[in-house]
């Protein structure tokens, strides 16, 4: 049936989502018209990609964790289809249920968990933590799979492509990066490119965390909302096969009573029908009795 959410808190959730959904729309405006430093080719070629599935770790928030799960199957299905060796980084108990069972478990290498419990929430230096797991892994292509938030009741499913800092110094030995056409101050340009990396791997991480916390967050309102609305339709139904069931009964009830109500005046009135015949033949046996001179 499902659980009952109160309009108290529903406000509450809303009072809390509504303006974190303003900011990340603020925040996808500015990020998608910032000039960047260099433009990731997603179809390319790679020897080893892994794949970062973002899940939740808990349940009743609808169809986010089914799509981000899809998606993966997908994206694995397309880089072993190029030859490059996949494996799956996933974070979330949801997608890791999932993804444990059928052709996926054999490439499940890690899994980050119990993400919702901290006390501080999602901060970037979980983001971090995560960042360091996979650069000490190795990749040469990284693809995170989240939900992006667009409403309260609308999620994206999103794809993230990075290259590792070793494509990427290879791309600029290329002259793929748009880097080059700025005066940096300081390290060598491998360094930077280093640092640069890591810096977007953290953050890509860290945004698709939120993202998808925040699409968590607005699925399970809505679906509690839903389930709040089929227990009161079925709370309805309910009472009202109740009540058409205690009115039969008291119908049947009544029905009986007066039946027996009827009967009982019936046999009344037979019983003085079959009464004054009798006390008419006896009331005959006496005159006739009496004319004869006979005594009783």
């Amino acid at each position: 049936m499902g659980t009952r959410v109160s309009a108290r808190g529903r406000s509450t959730a809303q009072r809390w989502l509504l303006p974190a959904a303003q900011l990340l729309r603020a925040g996808h405006t500015r990020t998608d018209s910032a000039p960047r430093l260099w433009t990731v080719h997603t179809g390319a070629t790679t020897a080893n990609t892994t794949i970062v599935p973002i899940t939740s770790d808990k349940g009743l928030c609808g169809g986010i964790n089914t799509s981000v799960v899809k998606y993966t199957k997908i994206v694995e299905g397309v880089a072993e289809d190029m030859g490059s060796a996949g494996s799956l980084f996933v974070v979330g108990e949801k997608g890791r249920a999932q993804l444990a069972r059928g052709a996926t478990a054999a490439k499940l290498a890690h899994c980050v968990v119990d993400t919702s419990k901290s006390k501080d929430g999602i901060s970037f230096a979980m983001a971090s933590m995560v960042a360091d797991t996979l650069l000490r892994g190795g990749y040469d292509k990284l693809q995170v799979i989240y939900n992006r938030f667009q409403s309260v009741i609308s999620f994206k499913p999103t794809v993230a492509t990075l290259l590792s800092p070793a494509a990427l110094e290879a791309a600029a030995d290329e002259g793929g990066l748009a880097i080059d056409t700025y005066e940096v101050e300081g390290p060598d340009r491998s360094e930077f490119l280093l640092d640069l990396s890591e810096f977007q791997l953290a953050a890509t991480l860290y945004n698709a965390m939120l993202e998808n916390s925040t699409s968590e967050l607005g699925s399970r309102m809505q679906s509690m909302e839903n389930s709040t609305k089929n227990a009161q339709e079925m709370l309805a139904k309910l009472t009202l096969y109740y009540n058409r069931t205690r009115q039969a009964a008291i119908t049947t009830e009544l029905i009986e009573i007066i039946s027996g109500c009827v009967t009982l005046r019936h046999c009344r009135r037979l019983f003085l029908a079959r009464l004054s015949d009798a006390l008419c033949f006896c009331a005959s046996v006496c005159q006739c009795c009496c004319a004869r001179g006979l005594r009783l």
